[in-house]
């Protein structure tokens, strides 16, 4: 039998971070199907066109910022598990997007590891 496929919106302005979040997922867990945008506008779009379970958002973004991102998703499609992910990793900004709805705050600087497990709580709790 197939294991479905889970979908992962990564949303970070840096290819060689978004390309290395892939990997790492990817590893982990092959049947994850990892869509990549890097900037807000190109995360919209494939909000809009993909079911999306799980989103990795960066703080950072080109052209707006990932936390008004966090709440298009938050507004739009309440059912997706949103990450933060940011070198910005103040205790302003965790608890700010925290208020906003994210799951988790992910200091990109130290807990980069941290993201497989804290992807593969998301989608545990996603499910229940």
């Amino acid at each position: 039998m197939l294991t479905p496929k889970k979908n992962i919106l990564i949303v970070e302005d840096t290819r060689v971070i978004s390309d290395m979040l892939v990997e790492m997922l990817k590893e982990k867990h092959p049947d994850y199907l990892c869509y990549t945008a890097y900037s807000y506008f190109e995360g919209q779009d494939i909000l809009n066109h993909q079911d999306i379970e799980v989103a990795l958002l960066d703080i950072n973004l080109p052209d707006k910022s990932g936390i008004e991102l966090l709440k298009y998703i938050k507004h739009f499609y309440p059912h997706i598990t949103a990450i933060m992910i940011s070198n910005s990793a103040s205790e302003t900004y965790r608890n700010y997007c925290k208020k906003e709805g994210a799951y988790q705050f992910i200091d990109k600087s130290n807990e980069f590891e941290t993201i497989p497990g804290i992807v593969d709580s998301a989608f545990m709790a996603s499910a229940s």
